[in-house]
């Protein structure tokens, strides 16, 4: 992947963080919705750890249950990799997936918050799927892992 010599430069995307900041009042408010969604979930796991952010994700069903539109799901992803730049602390895969299965349902769109293992060498990670697919993530490395619970 190329990244540019612009700092605001988000990967894998043909705009900017300026550009995004810049272009429309529902571009905007986007990106600040993925700012407090990130802001949320990150202090809910700081003060109340895993089962917080658990029963959060539980109490917020997708609203109307549409598919997810891939021009509005693009959006929507793009206004969260430019809130994940602008947010003060650096975001991990549990706070990131977290926030972006809530962002995502609070915008109507179905999105399933899932967190998987690899035994042997042991890691574990956090991902958002939507229309069974897993959303900004490697799909290969994705399959490597058990899913240990989905929400």
């Amino acid at each position: 992947m190329n990244y540019s010599s612009d700092p605001d430069q988000l990967p894998g995307l043909n705009l900017s963080l300026s550009d995004n900041l810049r272009t429309t009042p529902s571009s905007r408010a986007k990106t600040v919705a993925a700012l407090l969604a990130l802001a949320i979930c990150d202090i809910t796991l700081l003060l109340f750890r895993f089962p917080a952010i658990r029963q959060l994700i539980l109490r917020v069903p997708t609203r109307d249950g549409r598919d997810a539109n891939p021009t509005r799901l693009q959006e929507l992803i793009t206004a969260f990799r430019a809130a994940q730049v602008c947010y003060i602390r650096n975001v991990e895969c549990i706070q990131r997936a977290a926030a972006l299965t809530l962002l995502l349902r609070l915008n109507g769109i179905q999105a399933r918050f899932v967190v998987g293992c690899r035994r042997m060498p042991f890691y574990a990670h956090a991902w958002v799927e939507s229309g069974g697919v897993a959303l900004c993530e490697d799909a290969n490395f994705i399959a490597q892992l058990r899913i240990l619970d989905c929400l």
